[in-house]
């Protein structure tokens, strides 16, 4: 075989099989609703504090972005965890004793500070999401070090692969970076949540070993705004977005936080929503006013939309804990719908004999502050439980989603 069939090999295996984001790789979301799911808890209650996301890998094995206790946790399909990154409790860092700055050896870890250490030694602040290149490499965004973090999949060597000191608004700062995702081409889009903008991180040329980091829309940290549907993405405003997502044809889509709505970033650079009104609080506490359990995608309130999902058919599951449910966006009839949660308060199954609503259909378990859901390759829906204030009924947990009769 010569070089130049090799090539092609290579390339053709890398397409089909390494260079897409996670979420590209899952099963179409089930077109029958809540009802086409059962409920169940796949991390029970008193592992996990404040889970704030769940990613599944192309392998079926499920990341855990467990905030509360500042690591990152994987998980095999049948439910057997271990922490991959990150010091349980802890989030301060260590200097090392007895070794000056200038002792210090390049590349050698001396203290937890999540540079030249293995993952598991690693400090983090607050981890938010996670991403796998077709390397296996593992990306994350650590939301309150201002910094997106990469574990190297050969040595389980962890470094700094953007963002600055403190977090800021600059070509090499990230700030509050929230959501993350993988192109095709191993970019790295992220949800620069404080910085009101979607940045793109371009693989460093070696020997560097930081991405460079390149605006795609958003005006930063002083114009946030909402910006207007058919406008070019660059000079648009976000407000506060904390999600990213992308599909197989390079359309980007935001969880726009602070507008209440999920934005698309069309190929050729337009920006447009396609799910919520984008409508204000009201009220005495100010609430957004629920609207429906369904409905078309633009007449559907969405209180506080946070993370998304996407399946392969283009189709969005959403996180909106506040409204402490989970969209299903349908990308063909652009109608939306509750597909977990208790859109209708209907407590008949989730009863005091059964307070999370185990065994329930998707709309009749309860869900506390939902946080980024993910889906695998069967169609299971892993959701997230971060919380406010935990109680037998909102515990923080993982559920998960099972399609009827699997």
């Amino acid at each position: 075989m010569d070089r130049r069939t090799i090539a092609r090999f290579v390339a053709l295996v890398s397409a089909i099989f390494g260079l897409y984001p996670i979420a590209i790789n899952a099963q179409v979301i089930s077109p029958k609703g809540p009802a086409g799911y059962i409920v169940g808890t796949f991390v029970p209650d008193k592992v996990l504090h404040s889970p704030a996301g769940v990613e599944v890998d192309k392998s079926g094995n499920i990341y855990v972005l467990d905030s509360g206790n500042f690591v990152v946790r994987k998980f095999s399909a049948s439910g057997v965890g271990q922490v991959i990154a990150g010091v349980p409790g802890v989030n301060q860092k260590y200097d090392p004793p007895n070794v000056t700055a200038s002792a210090q050896v390049p590349g050698t870890c001396y203290s937890k500070t999540g540079v030249h250490c293995l993952s598991t030694q690693a400090i983090l602040s607050n981890p938010r999401d996670v991403a796998v290149d077709a390397a296996g490499n593992v990306y994350i965004s650590d939301i309150s070090s201002g910094k997106i973090k990469k574990i190297d999949v050969q040595t389980g060597i962890i470094t700094n692969y953007a963002g600055g000191v403190n977090g800021g608004w600059s070509a090499t700062q990230l700030h509050a970076p929230s959501g993350i995702a993988l192109d095709a081409k191993g970019n790295l889009y992220v949800a620069d949540k404080v910085n009101n903008a979607i940045r793109k991180i371009i693989p460093p040329v070696k020997p560097a070993t930081v991405g460079t980091i390149v605006t795609v829309a958003g005006l930063g940290p002083d114009q946030p705004g909402c910006s207007i549907d058919g406008a070019v993405a660059a000079a648009s405003a976000l407000t506060r977005p904390q999600d990213v997502a992308l599909d197989a044809a390079g359309n980007i889509f935001v969880a726009d936080t602070g507008c209440r709505k999920i934005r698309k970033i069309a190929v050729d650079g337009t920006i447009s929503t396609i799910v919520g009104t984008g409508t204000d609080h009201t009220g005495t506490p100010p609430q957004v006013p629920f609207t429906a359990a369904s409905g078309p995608a633009l007449e559907v309130n969405l209180s506080n939309p946070i993370g998304m999902a996407l399946d392969k058919a283009g189709n969005l599951l959403i996180a909106d804990p506040g409204f402490n449910l989970v969209w299903y966006y349908n990308a063909t009839t652009r109608n939306v719908q509750v597909i977990a949660g208790l859109a209708s308060k209907n407590l008949v199954c989730a009863a005091h004999s059964n307070p999370q609503g185990d065994g329930c259909p998707g709309d009749g378990a309860f869900l506390n502050a939902p946080g980024k859901p993910a889906i695998d390759s069967s169609g299971n829906i892993y959701i997230p439980e971060q919380g406010g204030t935990k109680t037998p009924t909102h515990p923080f947990a993982v559920r998960i989603l099972k399609p009827v009769g699997q």
